[in-house]
This record gives structure tokens, sequence and C-alpha cells, in this order.
């Protein structure tokens, strides 16, 4: 007879809690959308140019990008890189460039007179 009501959580809280648990949902569904492009898409080997790299540091999180220009029309494509190969590279390296859509699979440096068109 003696109970007290206790008050229920503030609705700011229960916003806060949607709010980060949409954001949550909307990464993984987002990378899920990505990667299911990515596969989607035929592999596909070219000649490029390594014209940039770039290094993104967030906190502790280091992303490496680099810049090819294809040689056969000359337009250019940015690509997330793995460390090692991003460190084996140089800007001004021709080479072949293995990719699928967004995804960086390989690239083997060649030689000038290597490269075919």
């Amino acid at each position: 007879m003696f109970y007290e009501v206790m008050p229920g959580p503030p609705a700011f809280f229960y916003l806060m809690f949607a709010v980060v648990l949409s954001l949550f949902a909307y990464t993984i569904i987002s990378s899920i959308a990505e990667w299911s492009r990515n596969q989607a898409s035929e592999v596909r080997m070219r000649n490029v140019r390594v014209v940039a790299k770039r290094t993104k540091v967030h906190r502790r999180i280091t992303t490496n990008y680099a810049t090819f220009e294809f040689l056969d029309d000359g337009s250019r494509l940015e690509l997330r890189i793995p460390a090692r190969p991003f460190g084996l590279m140089a800007e001004g390296d021709l080479g072949i460039l293995n990719y699928q859509g967004t995804q960086f699979n390989a690239f083997e440096r060649t030689r000038n007179e290597e490269v075919f068109l």
C-alpha cells in the first residue's frame, strides 16, 4: 500500500537510444550493400599509373587511399588500399590494377615497355 511509483526514463533517453541504434543499423546496412555491389561487379584488370597516395588517420585507425589514372582513357579512380600494397607502391608507378567495383584486389608494377594497351 505504500508503494511509490518510480517514473520511467525520460523521453530524451529513448530518443538517444533510437538515434544510436539507427546509426548502427545504417552502418551495417550500407556496408552490406557496398559488399553486395562489389561482388556483383566484374573483376577488371586495367593499365594504370599511380597519381596520388594519401592516408587518413581517425583516432587510432589509419586508412590508405591511392588514386589511379587509367592509361587508355585518362579517367581516375580512388580506392582504399591495405597497408602492405600501399607501402610498396609509389606515385608515378605504372602497372596493372586488379579491382572489383570499389574493392582493390592487387596492383602489379610493370616497366614502361611491359604495359599493354
